[in-house]
């Protein structure tokens, strides 16, 4: 309610009421950040839509949706999500939002220990990483499996110590010895 007072030239005043309504008609600006979200050991990642607004949606006085918020090893690199953000009075606008999910966690390398193989007849023997690998894991799988060591003859009787690597999809690695 506002009060309009009038005034004339003798100083005599005299007021009216007018109620005056105050509509906010504006759509809401949705405003976007890329974001880098890491897989946890599950591989598994879940996105809010606070985390590719790039404003504070209470002070905007705004509320926030996306079309995606669950992300795992089939989404590595970049995703693009739409964000929503809705103002007090209904209106939605939207922006897309660069997502770039990633593996930060290297693979866990695990090795049977020890292994002893025997030479044949012609004082060779071999062996592979199947022989070697005591269930390595990874959070979005294993790449390769490399031996340092594979061929073995008579002048390699006794000790050797061989080293198993394992790299994930990511190309992190990890090793173990036996």
């Amino acid at each position: 309610t506002i009060i309009l007072t009038i005034t004339d030239t003798s100083g005599k005043k005299d007021t009216c009421n007018v109620l005056v309504t105050v509509e906010d008609n504006n759509t809401p600006e949705a405003k976007c950040k890329p974001v880098t979200l890491s897989l946890d050991a599950d591989g598994n990642a879940t996105l809010t839509a606070a985390q590719v607004y790039d404003g504070d949606a209470t002070a905007d006085k705004v509320t926030l949706s996306i079309d995606n918020s669950s992300f795992d090893c089939s989404n590595l690199g970049a995703n693009s999500v739409v964000l929503s953000v809705t103002g007090e009075n209904g209106k939605t606008a939207t922006c897309p939002a660069t997502v770039t999910v990633v593996d930060a966690i290297a693979p866990s390398a695990n090795c049977v220990n020890p292994f002893t193989i025997q030479l044949d007849t012609n004082g060779e023997a071999t062996i592979t990483e199947a022989d070697i690998n005591n269930n390595s894991t990874d959070n979005c799988g294993i790449a390769t499996r490399t031996l340092s060591q594979s061929n073995f003859t008579r002048a390699d009787v006794g000790e050797n110590t061989i080293i198993l690597t394992i790299t994930d999809t990511s190309g992190k690695k990890d090793t173990c010895n036996v």
